[in-house]
């Protein structure tokens, strides 16, 4: 290799170095912040200052913690993103309500605990529990048909819960009637829970979507979007181990390792490496020719 295609990519990794070190430590200081706003808010009410407790709990919120509901959501699941969110809801109702002081700070302590157990894995640490991912995308006993349908659900609500934060309403109801159809109705995964487990436990999931369908083309409703939402994923969750699919063209399990590693077939579609291996270095020619020129990397 040339010494000055070596200096070009020594370059590009880098600074792709420095930017993975410096993401390493990204989360941390926010959840520092949360944890001492969450400390100020119980010192505020055992002052008996509640207007401003609540404040400080949903300044902590929405100044804060929206910044991880993103990398809460794609590193572990949407239900542990909902579920923290509503905890902070739940705060300051106990407070509005003039609840126990002793069970507030219960409250502010298990939530600080849960950010605790997070921080590692945002900042590029291992993932501490598998439990904090959505059981359904995991386990043996659940079809893959409906892990899949269930991940569609899961990916559409969080889209409708964004959605709603950003004051999107009708977007937010949009999406939730998008999962009802696509995730539980056009998958027969209804008809399956119908069949299966009875009528009552299909009707009782197609009145949750039909309820948050309508929570979420209301305002200010933030918490109780995330608590039906988080119910409804449970419920699912609850449901789908052993439920039969209803075709026989709908996988019930993974491909074996042998499956994935087999050799493609003659004219199958993949990709094609040496192909790639030739753009890249096209690319690198013609950015060391702009180099050469002077005109810059």
């Amino acid at each position: 290799m040339s010494a000055p295609r070596s200096f070009l990519l020594l370059t590009l990794l880098s600074v792709l170095f420095c930017a993975c070190a410096m993401a390493q430590t990204r989360y941390a200081p926010l959840i520092e912040d949360i944890e001492h706003r969450l400390d100020k808010t119980t010192e505020l009410y055992q002052q008996q200052k509640n207007n401003e407790a609540r404040r400080e709990v949903q300044a902590a919120y929405f100044e804060v913690f929206e910044n991880l509901e993103g990398p809460i959501r794609i590193n572990f699941s949407a239900r542990k993103s909902y579920e923290m969110e509503s905890t902070f809801g739940d705060i300051r109702r106990m407070i509005a309500d003039g609840k126990p002081l002793q069970e507030v700070q219960a409250r502010v302590d298990g939530l600080k605990k849960a950010l605790r157990d997070v921080e590692p894995v945002l900042d590029g640490g291992h993932r501490l529990v598998a439990e904090e991912q959505h059981t359904a995308l995991t386990r043996g006993d659940i079809a893959l048909h409906w892990q899949n349908s269930f991940r569609t659900i899961d990916d559409l609500l969080a889209q409708a819960v964004s959605a709603y934060q950003a004051g999107n309403y009708p977007l937010a109801s949009q999406q939730v009637q998008q999962a009802h159809y696509q995730g539980f109705k056009n998958s027969e995964m209804e008809m399956s829970v119908r069949q299966n487990r009875s009528a009552k436990n299909a009707a009782a999931i197609n009145q949750q979507f039909t309820a948050l369908i309508a929570l979420t083309s209301q305002p200010d409703r933030l918490n109780d979007v995330a608590y039906q939402v988080t119910t409804l994923l449970q419920e699912l969750e609850d449901i789908l181990p052993g439920l039969p699919t209803t075709r026989d063209d709908q996988p019930v399990n993974a491909p074996t390792a042998d499956e994935e590693s087999a050799p493609l077939a003659v004219g199958a579609p993949g990709a094609d490496w040496a192909n790639v291996a030739t753009g890249i270095n096209q690319s690198i020619d013609a950015a060391l020719a702009r180099y050469q020129r002077g005109g810059g990397v």
